[in-house]
């Protein structure tokens, strides 16, 4: 009985070795690491400790997890949730406009945005604990708007809030269905 037993377990593990993901854009499952530098979490979960095998698995890594599907109906197939033949090409394309010297030209922009930052934030002093996300996504919001559009969305304050409300409520549908 044993011995069938330890047949049958041999077979299924063979067949799920078979059936595993081979992607070629992926690391090989034993990757060649200093194991002393890596912290076992979960079974199928790992922690690197060294910037050096941090670049190497983020660049073979590319494939996007099944959760970003979930956000195409919303936001199209752009540079979040694109696959990756798709998001090569974008990224092509987008990388001279995050460039070092380029982003130079919006520090005035970060500044102020993130001085009136800095000033809401100062209502919330010796109040106890607070939900910093409802400060970050409106001042991050402000920067996209600024930055992509010229556009100050301080001024119009009722769009601002409708988007916001809409983006924190497709935002929780998300989230329902990913837990």
């Amino acid at each position: 009985m044993f011995l069938l037993i330890l047949l049958w377990t041999l077979v299924f593990l063979f067949w799920m070795w078979l059936k595993r993901d081979t992607n070629k854009d992926e690391p090989p499952t034993l990757v060649n690491l200093d194991w002393r530098k890596i912290h076992r979490i979960t079974a199928d979960t790992e922690v690197l400790t060294d910037p050096e095998d941090c670049l190497t698995v983020s660049n073979a890594c590319l494939h996007k997890d099944r959760v970003y599907d979930f956000a195409k109906n919303w936001i199209g197939n752009g540079l979040i949730t694109a696959s990756l033949p798709i998001w090569k090409i974008h990224r092509k394309v987008l990388d001279p406009l995050f460039s070092a010297r380029l982003l130079n030209n919006f520090m005035e922009v970060f500044n102020n945005l993130s001085r009136v930052l800095i000033k809401n934030l100062e209502v919330e002093v010796e109040k106890g604990p607070f939900d910093p996300y409802v400060y970050s996504r409106r001042h991050t919001l402000e920067i996209i708007c600024m930055i992509s559009f010229g556009t100050k969305l301080m001024d119009n304050i009722e769009c601002k809030n409708k988007y916001m409300e809409k983006v924190e409520k497709i935002t929780n549908v998300y989230i329902s269905r990913v837990q």
